[in-house]
């Protein structure tokens, strides 16, 4: 059941993304259309680098064939997906607020995607694995926030009220699920865990 709401989340918000990518800006609504317009080309590389960042990473997590070969394509997608987001998150809504929060995500991110390459290159894999599942939990951020945009826009709560507490919460699981193994922290003890994997 899970894995069937994760696949259906995933394959809906990037069939979404490149659907709208594909009309331009204009397809976005006010306020995002008009901001988008200027950094169009930032956002086509977030967008689908972001795109194949979600859709790899329920296969890599699933420890399915072909696993070391699409986690390279996985990580260096992660890398412009964040790093092409740092021009646009300096331009988030909710202020300063807002745009701090999106460049807090963005330092995870990297972190993250940092811990997954160490690890594999260690051939550390109970912390590889743990550092993927946070990885993508952060990734996951948007899946969060087009969710609770969504609810709170039937609900008729106005984008300013709620764009800056949702743009927090959504990357709250990735980050608390990082601290709670220590990934975090130098120097913390990894909450054990059993883990038999060896990438193929």
């Amino acid at each position: 059941m899970l894995r069937a709401y994760v696949g259906l989340q995933v394959i809906a918000l990037s069939w979404s993304s490149l659907s709208m990518l594909c009309q331009g800006p204009e397809a976005f609504e006010a306020p995002f259309g008009p901001k988008y317009a200027r950094e169009w080309s930032w956002v086509w590389a977030h967008s689908l680098s972001a795109v194949f960042v979600l859709l790899l990473g329920p296969w890599l997590l699933w420890r399915l064939p072909g696993h070391r070969t699409l986690g390279k394509v996985y990580l260096v997608s992660a890398g412009v997906a964040a790093l092409s987001g740092i021009p646009l998150s300096l331009q988030a809504e909710g202020g300063w607020a807002g745009r701090l929060s999106f460049l807090i995500l963005t330092g995870l991110w990297l972190v993250a995607a940092r811990g997954v390459y160490a690890t594999a290159r260690r051939r550390d894999w109970k912390r590889h694995v743990h550092w993927v599942e946070v990885h993508y939990l952060l990734a996951w951020s948007a899946v969060f926030l087009r969710l609770g945009l969504g609810v709170t826009a039937s609900l008729g709560v106005p984008l300013e009220e709620v764009v800056v507490p949702l743009a927090w919460l959504s990357w709250q699981p990735g980050f608390w699920l990082g601290y709670r193994r220590g990934l975090f922290q130098s120097g913390r003890k990894i909450v054990p865990a059993e883990t038999k994997f060896v990438p193929t």
